[in-house]
Parts: structure tokens; sequence; C-alpha cells
């Protein structure tokens, strides 16, 4: 394969590498796919003629740019991955010379072909969790109200109204505490069952009344997604009153679990 640089989709075993690429019917957006062995391992790129555009604020600050290229590369790795175990590489990968990539790889093999087992079968799922701060705090109200309505009711009119006000004050005060064990125990019933479980970044919030609140990446059985969506249905079903929401996606690559290689290629800036 000739050309000025090259472009990593995905690296994958040695052992996959022909038998999973036979037969791909995909575009050539960023030249033609290509599936090679590369110290040891199977590396499906592109070539690339023009580095330079890459690093050109034009066409990387331009979503008619980006986008086509950004979906093309999710495409590519997903059809490896449906095949075999990889490792997805970020979009933007690139290489200046096929030498430049074997030896990164001759660097990693070892905690690459540990990333292949511990992923072979495994399909990465995100899960976010957002709140209604308002909706939660009239729900937890309405349980404390319940739970102390023998009390309120043996109180004369006046000391109930500042009985309650207290407790008003007090849910209020609980709703962070109260949250976070909500997310916290999500956290813990998945980590227990799941392959693997990586915190990611809250995402912004839009909306006062979707507070972001928890941002995971789970590793689940691809075979098994179904029981993971269910386990999902039901704790949003059982929080929905309290204004809190359940979102995911997926079954994915597993971006979010790769082991950290050095910097050795070369990304869009």
């Amino acid at each position: 394969m000739n050309g000025a640089g090259v472009y990593l989709y995905c690296l994958t075993p040695a052992s996959h590498i022909d038998r999973a690429w036979a037969g791909g019917d995909l575009p050539t957006l960023l030249g033609p796919v290509c599936g090679e062995i590369l110290g040891g391992l199977g590396a499906v790129v592109s070539p690339v003629m023009d580095l330079a555009e890459w690093n050109d604020d034009t066409h990387l600050n331009s979503p008619d740019w980006v986008t086509p290229r950004a979906l093309h590369h999710a495409r590519v790795v997903e059809h490896m991955w449906h095949q075999a175990p990889v490792y997805p590489a970020g979009f933007g990968t690139l290489f200046t010379s096929r030498d430049s990539l074997k030896k990164l790889i001759d660097r990693h093999k070892s905690a690459l072909e540990d990333f292949f087992d511990a992923t072979a079968g495994m399909a990465e799922w995100g899960i976010k969790v957002f709140f209604d701060p308002q909706r939660a705090e009239e729900r937890w109200m309405e349980e404390r109200l319940q739970q102390e309505a023998a009390m309120l009711a043996a109180l004369p009119a006046g000391r109930r109204y500042l009985a309650e006000q207290r407790l008003r004050r007090e849910c209020r005060g609980d709703l962070a505490a109260r949250l976070e064990a909500v997310c916290q125990r999500l956290a813990e019933q998945l980590t227990r069952q799941a392959g693997g479980f990586r915190a990611r970044p809250l995402p912004a919030a839009e909306d006062p009344a979707r507070r972001p609140l928890g941002h995971w990446a789970v590793l689940w059985s691809q075979r098994q997604g179904s029981v993971l969506e269910e386990f999902l249905e039901v704790e949003a079903a059982a929080h929905a009153a309290a204004g809190i929401e359940l979102q995911w996606s997926g079954p994915w690559p597993p971006y979010s679990f790769r082991p950290a290689l050095e910097a050795n290629a070369r990304s869009p800036s």
C-alpha cells in the first residue's frame, strides 16, 4: 500500500483479518479500505494521499467535511467488530507511514492481545441518568408526608403548618444525597453484572428540568444485550415518578475500554 500516510480504523487479531474482511463492501471515502498484517496483528487501514487536509481548520471546522468521514470511520469499525474483536481507533487517527504504525503495534502488542481477549464477544453500552429537581423534591416530600401523616394529624393547624415546612426544608436538603444514593446503587448493580464499567463525563446541562446525574459505559455480552435493556427498563419505570430518567444506547465497539497507547499517531488538531 503506497501513499503519504495511513489512516487507521481498527486493529484485530491477525487470525481474523482475512476471514472477517472477505466480502466487505464499503465505500472508499478515505481511500480503499484494506485489511493487512502489521506487527503480528491485523490492521484495517486506508492510504492517505494528503495528510495536510487533516490539519486544515477549514475542513476540520466544517460539519459537511467531518460528518461523512466520521460516519464512514464508525461504519468500517462496526463492520469489523461484528465479526471479530477490535481495538477501535479514534476518528482521525493517522500515521505518517506503515512503519510508524507497525512500531506502535510492536510496543503494545501484549496489551492489545489482552484487550482482544477481554472484549471478545462483548459490546459497549452508554447509559445516562437525568433528573428533574422539582419532581424529585415533590415526590420525596409526598413520601415523607405519608410517613409522618399520623404525627401531623395530631397537631393543631398552626403547628402542623410549621412541621410541614420543616419537612420540606429537610427534603430539599436531603435531595442531593438521595439522588447520589440512587445513582450509586445503579452503578453498583451494573458493576456487579457487567464485564467492565467506566464513569464518563457528565453531558452538558441543557434543560433545568433535565439535569445530568450519571454517565457510564458498560461492557456487556453481545448475546445478553436484552438482559441489560430489561434491567434498565425496570429501573427507569421504578424511578420515573421521582423525575429520574435513564437513557441508554448501544451496542457499540468497546471504545471506552481501550488500553491507552502513547501518542504516536497524528490526529486532527
